[in-house]
């Protein structure tokens, strides 16, 4: 966090109002509740309950790469705003939801919000602080990512312990209460200084516009290659997040003690995310990529063969390896994207990200119905395979612009 602010309007006044804007929405109070309410108040199967996250997932989607360009075009302060409002509305609507559609809806609004809102933090962060370290390294920005990674792990671990502490009220409260930090953070958003760069329209409309930004994307092979290996790390500990509370249930352990596990699991995110800064900068991006895949496959494999509350507690690694990812796979691929087109390209890839996480969320949700063991399973088989070949083609692409960058500098000796 910035020592000293001297201005309000400063970079690193701008820098402190980004992460805490941020910390507010990182976590949500009645998450590990949200389960307890689709089973015992509403009466989903684990099927509906999966369906019912996908839709947050499709509207997120379709409406990601749109939303983005908006912001990159006109605001993306008020984007911030309009997503954290939106939110807010989506938690009070759970609060009255008594149907499955009514969980559709709620999610709708989540959808949208998170669209509006998705890859903001990170684009006015990074555009902070390049005002302040211009370097080539981009060292500043992927430094004030990872500490706000970190704050925003220990922001979950403390809205957890939070839920721990009300987990006797009722689960319809309790999710009331976690709208109040989305209100916060959109008054902390108001108080952004976005003076970043806009986006000037290349094209007739702005859909032309934005499919040639994610052709562009597509196309380069420092982009692209970044974007798999994002949506994979990110998507491989997401897609069985909503199994873990069914999976604690399942080893003995319920009521407002799941809370607890959620919050280590949080806490083991934290510690992850403090890894991450300390010893990424030193490694190889397909070894930042290749680690934590490793560690979620071995733990993995042996929840799956030995379930039980003591090999459960290898969940951890899930949080740990969510953590080191979340504080490396987005600045690593953000360093390499035109300034104009931050909020798009992030939005382009959290769409293809999105895209994975429909298919396995379901496919996951599937073989929880059969056993919630199968799920774990599901998840080692959707990922590895994939994983992978992107480790091998993200080692090449790396080893091609360090032999392109020792050419230029070459020849700029040469010259001279």
């Amino acid at each position: 966090m910035p020592k000293r602010i001297k201005s309000w309007s400063s970079p690193r006044a701008n820098r402190f109002l980004v992460m805490l804007e941020s910390v507010l929405t990182a976590g949500i109070i009645s998450i590990p509740f949200m389960t307890i309410l689709y089973e015992n108040e509403i009466g989903l199967t684990h099927e509906q309950i999966a369906l019912t996250q996908a839709a947050y997932t499709v509207v997120a989607m379709l409406l990601n790469v749109p939303l983005g360009w908006v912001a990159d075009r006109f605001s993306r302060k008020f984007a911030n705003i309009a997503g954290d409002l939106l939110c807010f509305a989506g938690l009070l609507l759970y609060a009255r939801a008594q149907t499955m559609l009514d969980c559709v809806l709620c999610e709708t609004f989540f959808g949208v919000g998170m669209a509006f809102s998705q890859g903001v933090d990170s684009s006015l962060l990074q555009h902070f602080a390049d005002k302040e370290d211009a370097s080539h390294d981009h060292k500043l920005f992927k430094d004030s990512f990872g500490l706000m990674s970190s704050l925003c792990q220990l922001a979950c671990f403390a809205y957890y312990l939070i839920g721990f502490a009300i987990g006797d009220m009722d689960v319809r409260q309790i999710i009331t209460i976690s709208s109040v930090s989305f209100i916060m953070a959109a008054i902390a958003a108001l108080f952004i200084k976005d003076d970043s760069e806009k986006l000037e329209k290349s094209e007739r409309s702005p859909f032309a516009d934005m499919k040639k930004i994610a052709a562009s994307s597509i196309k380069n092979p420092a982009i692209n290659i970044r974007i798999a290996a994002f949506m994979i790390s990110r998507e491989m500990t997401h897609g069985i997040t909503w199994v873990f509370t069914p999976l604690l249930q399942l080893v003995g352990i319920d009521g407002k003690w799941i809370v607890l596990g959620w919050a280590a699991n949080s806490l083991m995110s934290y510690l992850g995310t403090k890894i991450a800064r300390k010893y990424s900068a030193r490694l190889p991006e397909w070894v930042c990529f290749a680690a934590p895949i490793v560690v979620v496959t071995m733990a993995s494999c042996v929840m799956f063969f030995g379930l039980s509350a003591l090999t459960l507690g290898l969940y951890a690694f899930f949080g740990m390896a969510q953590g080191w990812t979340r504080t490396t796979m987005m600045p690593n691929l953000k360093t390499h994207v035109k300034k104009t087109q931050r909020v798009t390209v992030e939005s382009f890839a959290k769409v293809c990200s999105q895209l994975y996480y429909i298919v396995s969320v379901w496919v996951i949700g599937k073989a929880a119905d059969v056993d919630l063991r199968y799920a774990i399973l599901a998840t080692i088989l959707l990922f590895v395979p994939f994983a992978i070949p992107t480790a091998l083609r993200l080692k090449n692409q790396e080893e091609a612009e360090k032999n392109e960058s020792e050419q230029i500098a070459s020849n700029s000796v040469a010259m001279t």
